[in-house]
């Protein structure tokens, strides 16, 4: 796949990240251009936004170290070392849900009105995080037809065609890391 966009002064920069935080990004502008429809005034969405985000980040590192506990007990992920791997999605959505009714009873507007305009943010944030895990190859999936693209990181069982492949010759189901197959019936022009 493509897990490292450029190198800066010695700086791996992940696209991963660029892309989860092009989605915050997006979801984020999207937001400010509606907080007039959601009765908002200026400090008092940015005090959700910051909410949300440190909820996001909470929930999901907490729900990863719950996931992988075996991996903190052995020793081979640590806390702190590791903070920047593994987050689980479902977790961010909580912790960020938690943190946005807290901060949404403290304040006097009503917490379903901007949910609403949340709900669209969400998916439209999230969709450009996950073409990161698709980069970083961490989220592959399962077998597939030709013309997909697969991630390098081969195991036993994506050697194993997809149900849908199971009448294609094998090595028409090579897919390429960075570029779809370009022929017909799963036929590639490079060989």
């Amino acid at each position: 796949m493509f897990p490292t966009l450029f190198h800066f002064a010695g700086i791996r920069v992940a696209t991963y990240g660029v892309l989860v935080a092009a989605g915050y990004l997006a979801g984020i502008l999207w937001l400010h251009s509606h907080r007039d429809d959601m009765g908002m005034g200026e400090d008092e969405f940015w005090n959700v936004i910051y909410a949300l985000f440190f909820g996001a980040i909470a929930g999901g590192k907490i729900l990863y170290w719950i996931v992988e506990w075996r991996a903190f007990v052995s020793g081979e992920l640590h806390p702190i070392r590791d903070f920047r791997y593994g987050f689980v999605f479902f977790g961010g959505f909580l912790g960020s849900v938690l943190a946005g009714i807290l901060v949404r009873r403290r304040g006097a507007s009503p917490f379903w009105r901007p949910a609403d305009y949340f709900g669209v943010a969400l998916p439209m944030g999230h969709s450009i995080g996950r073409l990161g895990c698709l980069a970083a190859g961490c989220c592959i999936g399962r077998p597939t037809c030709p013309g997909a693209c697969a991630s390098p990181l081969r195991t036993a069982w994506s050697r194993t065609p997809c149900a849908a492949c199971r009448f294609i010759p094998r090595s028409s189901t090579r897919a390429r890391p960075t570029r779809s197959s370009p022929g017909a019936y799963g036929r590639s022009s490079s060989g």
